[in-house]
């Protein structure tokens, strides 16, 4: 597929990030009943992409002409597909939904400060712990290699080296959301 320019777009992120007096902002975008978890980052120039419970993330490649290119590797296709084999699944839709919730962002629907967002449940192990929640940053501390490692095996070696330089950390849980146990 070719290029799509979204300067505007990455225009529209950078600025929420001056707003926040941030340089990372997480946000949530669905297509077809699937939540799809992403963070920006401004000085890497980067978006993170990831479903919830699925255990499906990656890069989202964007030049420094603020263009984006919608082709998928073959994995990471596969895997999307694998998400939505019960029903239509087009990379073009799915790209185009994320377009369209970065244009409609308002300060209010990022998330900008997850330091004790996250409920820990400490009767359940990180092994337990196995779909994808969300992103988070780590202002205070670094993310831990645990983490990192859990990143890199779930969603590649170029998700983990943006997270391990950006200090983004993968949130997990035991157990997948019910609408989408429902749909398995």
């Amino acid at each position: 597929m070719a290029k799509i320019n979204i300067s505007e777009e990455m225009v529209h992120l950078e600025n929420l990030c001056k707003q926040s007096n941030s340089n990372i902002i997480i946000f949530t975008f669905e297509y077809n009943c699937v939540n799809f978890k992403c963070v920006y980052m401004y000085k890497a120039n980067a978006i993170l992409l990831a479903a919830k419970d699925y255990n499906v993330g990656f890069n989202v490649r964007v030049t420094v002409k603020g263009e984006f290119d919608n082709y998928l590797s073959n994995v990471n296709y596969n895997l999307l597909k694998q998400i939505y084999k019960n029903c239509n699944f087009k990379t073009k839709i799915l790209c185009n939904n994320m377009l369209k919730t970065i244009k409609q962002l308002k300060l209010k629907d990022v998330n900008i400060n997850s330091e004790g967002h996250f409920y820990r449940n400490v009767n359940i192990s990180e092994n337990e712990k196995i779909y994808f929640k969300c992103w988070a940053r780590n202002k205070v501390r670094h993310v831990k290699n645990e983490n990192l490692e859990k990143t890199r095996k779930y969603f590649g070696e170029e998700v983990y080296e943006i997270c391990k330089r950006c200090n983004i950390s993968s949130r997990w849980k035991s157990q997948m959301t019910v609408t989408n146990i429902l749909k398995k």
